[in-house]
């Protein structure tokens, strides 16, 4: 599933801070460290981690969520 999330257009200072685009991938939690895994394999790093999110970042610094969904 792809989701879309809205950003307020007057937040000029937030949106430079953030991608344009916000994405996550949702796969099964026994998947999400593999993802994670193929990611850095391909040149891509670890931002932070928590219990099911994974933020990772391409080497330009477009970021990606994994979540292991249940």
């Amino acid at each position: 599933m792809l989701v879309f999330q809205e950003i307020d257009a007057s937040e000029t200072e937030r949106r430079r801070q953030r991608n344009r685009i916000h994405f996550e991938l949702a796969v099964p939690p026994d998947l999400a460290r593999t993802r994670l895994a193929t990611i850095v394999a391909a040149g891509g790093r670890l931002l932070d981690e928590s219990d099911d999110r994974r933020r990772v970042a391409d080497p330009e610094g477009n970021e990606l969520v994994i979540t292991g969904a249940t």
